[in-house]
């Protein structure tokens, strides 16, 4: 939600993605992002039936003809925008400091690696900041695999789904 109300996602409040993505988020007080990308992208292909209940109030602009073409027009390339603005987001706030583990999940770290319990972990977030933080006064830090790609790499990635045959590739 932080990164719905930044500058960073507002400023292109107007593109029809980051509007449906708003909506959606107003309309239920929330949104996961990778859920509601899912569910546009059915939407943009014609599969309104199997969108959930939960976005037709976000998709009511679709009935709208000129509306839905240009949304299907411009999806790639402010999917994209939507990529860069989330990822200029989570820099700005990584290099604030802001990202962090809870407590408890840094006691756990810091103790089971003490331990030589683990040699990796895997990251389903895009930054290493709260990792960075619990291991910076170790000797060796642990691999750290990101599933969804990395802000240093920049190559994040929204874990949509891997099973699209509901989407054309129109």
């Amino acid at each position: 939600k932080d990164f719905l109300s930044s500058e960073f996602y507002t400023r292109h409040k107007d593109a029809y993605l980051f509007n449906f993505l708003s909506k959606a988020s107003i309309t239920n007080g929330w949104v996961d992002v990778e859920l509601f990308l899912k569910n546009y992208a059915l939407a943009l292909s014609g599969n309104m039936s199997k969108v959930p209940r939960i976005f037709y109030k976000a998709f009511e602009g679709f009935s709208d003809s000129d509306v839905f073409n240009d949304a299907k027009i411009y999806f790639l390339s402010e999917y994209r925008l939507l990529k860069e603005a989330l990822k200029i987001y989570l820099e700005a706030e990584e290099s604030r400091g802001i990202l962090e583990f809870s407590n408890k999940l840094d006691y756990f770290f810091k103790n089971t690696h003490a331990e030589n319990k683990f040699h990796s972990i895997l990251n389903f977030n895009y930054t290493r900041a709260a990792i960075n933080k619990t291991f910076c006064n170790v000797e060796k830090s642990p691999d750290v695999l990101h599933l969804h790609g990395s802000l240093v790499n920049d190559d994040i990635v929204f874990g949509v789904d891997d099973n699209f045959s509901d989407i054309s590739n129109e």
